[in-house]
């Protein structure tokens, strides 16, 4: 498949043609000419491709340190397949994460190794819940209680449902038919746009009106 290199693929060709000009220099092959030539070649690939890293490395420590305070769950599975385990996010405490980065894989055996894949029993793919990534996106238009929150634990049996918010947007409903009532909103979505700024939940504006006014019909039929 024909495309654009990536840019790790670029600074991989660039490692491997420097380290292939210092090998042909110490073998006598390369004129000091020739050598400062590939060298120059080497640093000016990489200037190019330093704003495409900074932006690579900036996600990546956003990622990680939303792992480590639990508002990104992770779960992990092994090699071959299987159940999906959540992640403590105590793993995520470190500063060598980013090996995981490479392959997407975890080493329950040394877990804080910087070796980043492997094929053994102790190797799992390292997986996100879907749920938690779209709101760290502020994603609209998100239903909440449609995505499980969080991954099944290994100490349990069978896998949660999802956590419902009908409990935390009971207020906010009671407000919605208040301001209908009161001829103060004229349509569902109107008093849903109304209330949705401080309703419970932490997806944006626009997911919160949908929510609530979808639960409003629900419970209004």
């Amino acid at each position: 498949m024909r495309g654009h290199p990536h840019p790790l693929d670029q600074i991989r060709c660039g490692c491997s043609n420097f380290l292939q000009a210092l090998f042909d220099l110490r073998q006598s092959k390369m004129t000091p000419r020739e050598w400062g030539r590939q060298n120059a070649e080497y640093k000016a690939a990489l200037k190019k491709l330093t704003p495409s890293l900074a932006r690579r490395d900036a996600v990546r420590n956003f990622v990680a340190d939303a792992c480590l305070r639990g508002k990104l769950g992770t779960g992990m599975r092994s090699i071959a397949g299987g159940a999906i385990e959540a992640i403590d996010s105590a793993l995520w405490s470190t500063e060598r994460w980013r090996p995981r980065f490479v392959q997407y894989q975890l080493n329950l055996a040394e877990p804080f190794g910087l070796a980043s894949f492997g094929l053994g029993p102790t190797w799992r793919y390292i997986f996100v819940v879907d749920r938690d990534l779209r709101l760290l996106l502020n994603e609209p238009e998100i239903d909440e209680d449609s995505l499980p929150r969080r991954f099944p634990t290994a100490h349990q049996k069978s896998k949660p449902g999802p956590r419902s918010m009908a409990p935390r947007d009971e207020s906010s409903l009671q407000e919605m038919r208040q301001l209908m009532d009161s001829e103060k909103a004229t349509s569902v979505e109107e008093a849903a746009r109304m209330v949705a700024e401080h309703a419970a939940g932490h997806g944006t504006p626009a997911s919160k009106q949908h929510r609530l006014a979808k639960r409003f019909r629900k419970t209004n039929r």
